[in-house]
């Protein structure tokens, strides 16, 4: 907007500026005509000789006058259309902006209203804490709830492409593995958004402090467990939301 009132201004200074020239030459152009009207009776008074100017001179510049109003008045509906444009772009961008804004923060509200990803983010934050298994995985587990820890956590997080119902991999190993694919496969959407522009990165920043953990979480003595696994499954966006966010994932 601020763009379109300097168009504006500059636009009107510059019909003044016109109008003013053209004001200007009348005046000199009347002055010369004057100069050489005869003068028969040498006892003329100034008087007339003021009169014959100023009538000539209104009569001149009343003319450039309507002139220019007429030019206003032609000039008036494409100045209309001009701001009426730029008003609607500007209320459109603005309302881009709301729905890009928007968008983005029900995403961000997936982790705390989706319980695996709540789950997954808790599971980066705490060492030695107890969680309930989730209603849809007590089928599998041996007891209502688990004691998580870090050293169980690398262990499922191998990355290995065995059936998960193989024998190696135990049922807190495989409600592991099911809680991080899930929380990656969310990542990698993340940035898919960003990439198409659906979304901006700094309407996402927050999600930085979580890849920090999953970059190298200090209750991991800060190896990266997950880097392989990230590669193996395909979640590269992961790594790129990270470059994106000043995150260096660790090989």
């Amino acid at each position: 907007m601020k763009k379109l009132f300097f168009f504006l201004f500059f636009f009107f200074c510059s019909i003044s500026i016109f109008a003013d020239n053209k004001v200007d030459s009348i005046k000199i152009y009347s002055e010369y005509k004057l100069q050489r009207l005869p003068v028969n009776n040498l006892k003329q008074d100034s008087l007339t000789r003021s009169n014959c100017f100023c009538n000539q001179f209104t009569q001149q510049e009343h003319a450039e006058f309507n002139n220019m109003i007429d030019l206003i008045i032609k000039a008036a509906p494409s100045i209309i259309a001009i701001i009426g444009f730029c008003v609607g772009l500007s209320q459109y961008i603005k309302a881009q902006h709301w729905k890009r804004a928007e968008f983005a923060s029900k995403e961000l509200d997936k982790l705390n209203s989706d319980h695996l990803l709540s789950m997954a983010c808790t599971l980066l934050d705490w060492d030695g804490r107890t969680f309930a298994v989730p209603d849809s995985y007590k089928y599998k587990a041996e007891e209502p709830s688990f004691i998580h820890n870090w050293a169980e956590l690398e262990k499922a997080m191998v990355s290995d492409i065995r059936p998960v119902d193989a024998p190696g991999f135990t049922w807190k190993e495989v409600l592991y593995r099911d809680i991080f694919d899930h929380y990656f496969n969310y990542l990698d959407l993340i940035n898919h958004y960003i990439e198409i522009k659906l979304i901006k990165i700094n309407d996402v920043k927050t999600l930085r402090y979580w890849l920090i953990q999953i970059a190298g979480s200090p209750l991991a003595n800060e190896k990266p467990i997950f880097q392989d696994y990230i590669i193996k499954f395909g979640y590269e966006g992961i790594n790129r939301l990270s470059n994106k966010l000043g995150v260096a994932l660790k090989k």
